[in-house]
């Protein structure tokens, strides 16, 4: 018998729709009639068209998040913490090959460079911001924060004369104030007050000149600065970086995206348990009488019901506040004839409340990059194994955000630096050096930040030796892990040696011996 399936008309349904239909789609991610996707079907959008629209309020949620909840405010810093720590510090690489410069001539100039911008960054006065608030590593760890909250960090390039002898200073922007001149729609070469060229890099941006917010300060905020990208000598006026998730990106988005709504789900759910275990502390007490309040009245002479339960109740708190026996501090009840005393206590049934909680907080650690000991303080339950693989992660993602996010920016803002020393003449190129063809050979840097955490210091101490001995890595990447500088350790380590054979003390040299099997099997073998 021929069996036909039929439409909403009674026409059958034939050819792909009928397989679509009878077989389903080829992946059960692409089924349109099941249960759980059936109503399930978003759009495809561009980057912008997706971020630019929710961007204001998911960053004002994820503000107001970093002021509201300990474990979001937690995580900020934390993130300040790992990625750059105290002292986010220049080792400046220049390409010799390329210069045509031996590695001494290149290492001296960089140490030359490095001190003088130290000085300069790193000043008490705080000359490289153009407000005097903050040195280069605080302005770096906001940016860090801003760039975790909001998805970008936004510099504009200041001149202030200072008495360090430069003038070249920076100052931070909140990236809500870059927007559309006169809060117009975004167009195809306008998008959420960045002017783009033809290839959708930017050209220039537009900026209020007060937050939005200002203006009970008597400021105006509903006026708007345009700052060309370069100025006319090519250099940048605006330092405007963010880690593009998609293609033709405009603007930064939130980290916090992805979390919020859970998040904001955990710090209800924390209130209510809170409200509940309050409650569940606390008890009641009654009195019962065994008096019903309509025949007791009706016992005496026949009143009417509301006047003799008026009557009642006065003689009741009469007595009560005539009985005034304590002991120890607490009042004694010396009860009403037919009255007794009864307790009642409230039940919190929520059993399952501990593990939902951690399960929620898993998922908001995993959405920020981080660990869910780190992120909630609780290492009760961490054993070395997931503590060390734990960390591990962490640092793949603390090294990829410094190589993407936070040494770009300090990269940017040292080369700004730069060009102002070398036209005062505070510093000199290399010899036979043009500065101004070679810029991007002599200021490739790298940076240094805070180390890696470590549990275990002598197994990590052990693993290092074996490490150096055998050749697998150097003393740089040693001391950088560590958050500190291999030619730093070693004028350190010269002057200790001196200053024992001074004393006429025994020399010690960390780096001797052998390495040991014990360490060997411990670098392939993960020890618990």
């Amino acid at each position: 018998m021929d069996i036909q399936i039929l439409d909403q008309h009674g026409v059958p349904i034939s050819g792909a729709d009928d397989r679509m239909t009878v077989q389903g789609a080829a992946f059960k991610s692409g089924e349109r009639v099941s249960r759980e996707l059936a109503h399930w079907r978003p759009s495809l959008k561009s980057a912008d068209r997706d971020m630019l629209p929710e961007k204001a309020i998911v960053e004002g949620r994820a503000h107001d998040l970093s002021r509201n909840n300990g474990f979001a405010r937690g995580a900020l810093q934390s993130q300040k913490d790992r990625i750059v720590g105290a002292n986010y510090r220049l080792q400046l690489r220049p390409a010799y090959k390329t210069l045509g410069l031996d590695f001494k001539t290149a290492n001296d100039w960089a140490a030359q460079v490095e001190q003088e911008f130290s000085l300069y960054a790193d000043d008490p006065e705080c000359l490289i911001d153009a407000t005097r608030r903050r040195t280069m590593t605080q302005m770096l760890r906001e940016c860090v924060g801003t760039e975790m909250l909001q998805g970008e960090a936004i510099l504009s390039r200041e001149w202030r004369s200072s008495p360090a002898g430069y003038s070249t200073c920076f100052m931070s922007i909140e990236p809500e104030r870059m927007c559309n001149r006169n809060l117009t729609m975004d167009v195809d070469k306008m998008r959420a007050g960045v002017e783009l060229d033809a290839w959708g890099a930017p050209l220039a941006y537009w900026i209020r000149t007060r937050h939005q917010q200002d203006v009970d300060y008597g400021m105006s905020s509903y006026t708007w600065d345009r700052y060309p990208k370069y100025n006319r000598f090519g250099d940048l006026n605006i330092i405007h970086v963010f880690e593009p998730e998609r293609p033709n990106q405009t603007r930064g988005f939130s980290q916090f995206a992805s979390v919020i709504q859970k998040m904001k789900m955990v710090d209800r759910f924390e209130d209510v348990e809170l409200e509940a275990a309050i409650i569940a502390t606390t008890y009641a007490m009654v009195i019962k009488s065994e008096f019903g309040a309509r025949s007791a009245m009706e016992a005496l002479n026949g009143s009417p019901f509301h006047e003799q339960l008026g009557a009642f109740i006065k003689a009741q708190m009469a007595f009560h506040n005539g009985t005034n026996l304590t002991f120890d501090g607490i009042k004694i009840p010396h009860l009403f004839p037919n009255e007794s005393l009864e307790f009642t206590t409230p039940n919190h049934p929520n059993a399952n409340a501990e593990s939902f909680r951690t399960w929620m907080m898993r998922h908001c650690a995993r959405g920020m990059n981080t660990s869910y000991e780190e992120y909630t303080g609780d290492f009760s339950k961490t054993t070395y194994s997931s503590a060390r693989a734990s960390i591990d992660v962490a640092w793949k993602y603390v090294t990829g955000k410094r190589a993407g996010f936070v040494d770009r920016l300090a990269s940017l803002m040292v080369r700004a630096w730069m060009d102002e020393a070398i036209t005062r003449g505070r510093i000199k190129p290399p010899p036979g050096i043009d500065y101004w063809k070679a810029r991007s050979a002599l200021t490739r840097s790298a940076w240094i930040g805070a180390g890696k955490m470590v549990i275990d210091e002598l197994k990590t101490a052990k693993a290092n030796q074996t490490k150096l001995t055998t050749g697998e890595t150097n003393l740089m990447n040693v001391t950088a892990d560590n958050g500190d500088r291999w030619d730093e350790e070693l004028e350190q380590r010269a002057r200790e040696i001196a200053y024992m054979e001074e004393l006429g003390l025994p020399k010690t040299d960390p780096y001797a011996g052998q390495a040991d099997p014990e360490t060997l099997a411990m670098l392939s073998v993960e020890t618990e």
